[in-house]
């Protein structure tokens, strides 16, 4: 057979189209570049493994999330950059559709788990929060069919 060495083949190392950005030998190959930008892509459509687990702690799943995730949620909240994505994600939860109760019940629960468990910051948080908080004693909650209050 003939050589795989031609003038277009960028794969050999004598291409002349190797020269230039991908001249050096530690830059990141054609490959790298596209499994970095598909990871961050799905980290855009999925999340972080952070965002991850508060989406798993406060799921419309019919059991709730165990102590051993609501601790490890707590404990983020005393890092400086996990505490926003932790608080956000709670509130954006207990701000959810009154037919995903499931949803606000179990980021109330995280809330009260963080207040006793996580950062003082968290606290300050709820009181600023207090007004979205409070309207959530109205909150009702009726099966489409005609089943009772709740779930």
């Amino acid at each position: 057979g003939g050589s795989l060495c031609t003038p277009h083949n960028t794969a050999c190392p004598n291409s002349s189209s190797r020269k230039g950005y991908f001249a050096t030998r530690n830059t990141p190959t054609m490959l790298d570049m596209a499994k970095r930008v598909a990871k961050e892509a799905m980290v855009k459509a999925t999340g972080t493994e952070l965002e991850k687990k508060i989406a798993e702690a406060c799921s419309n799943k019919p059991w709730g999330a165990s102590s051993t995730m609501l601790a490890e949620l707590a404990q983020h909240t005393y890092d400086y950059q996990d505490y926003p994505v932790v608080m956000s994600n709670m509130w954006k939860r207990i701000h959810s559709k009154s037919t995903e109760w499931r949803v606000v019940y179990k980021g109330l629960n995280l809330l009260e788990h963080i207040l006793l468990n996580g950062s003082e910051r968290a606290v300050e948080d709820a009181r600023d929060h207090l007004f979205q908080i409070r309207t959530l004693c109205d909150f009702q909650h009726v099966e489409s069919g005609g089943g009772g209050p709740g779930g």
